[in-house]
């Protein structure tokens, strides 16, 4: 599955300025599931003194749910809903970067505004449902 990098920030108020090494994140879907455990890797401080902190963090493009944040050793959290952020920037990408026909695979491949990161490959098929670069008339996922 493809993942995108999507930089997210939280609030923790200015009572938990200048401490980076405690404030972490984690992933938690739509039914609950940590889909990425807490981490504090790359977790820095805006701007000193603000506790408002971010990480660029690798979300895959199917996931549906919450970053929650917190300090560690405290009751200090922070949510936020992820989805729809997944979905515009997904969306932004796939038109950003270059995408290309392979004549041999019969293949469309669409890559992230790097212009090398794979972000989804399709196969092309013409009316009789037979793979084709030359008369496409759709195209099927390739999983």
């Amino acid at each position: 599955m493809a993942a995108i990098s999507i930089f997210l920030t939280a609030n923790l108020g200015a009572a938990n300025a200048g401490v980076s090494g405690s404030i972490g994140y984690r992933l938690v879907n739509t039914v609950g599931t940590e889909t990425v455990s807490r981490t504090n890797t790359g977790v820095f401080e805006l701007s000193s003194g603000t506790g408002i902190y971010g990480a660029n963090v690798s979300i895959d493009t199917h996931f549906s749910g919450s970053v929650i944040w917190d300090r560690q050793g405290t009751s200090v959290f922070a949510t936020e809903e992820i989805s729809n952020t997944v979905d515009t920037r997904y969306t932004r990408y796939l038109t950003d970067g270059r995408w290309k026909i392979e004549s041999d695979t019969k293949q469309m491949i669409f890559y992230g505004p790097d212009d090398t990161t794979e972000l989804i490959r399709y196969d092309l098929r013409d009316r009789n449902d037979n793979l084709s670069f030359e008369e496409v008339f759709h195209r099927n996922k390739v999983t």
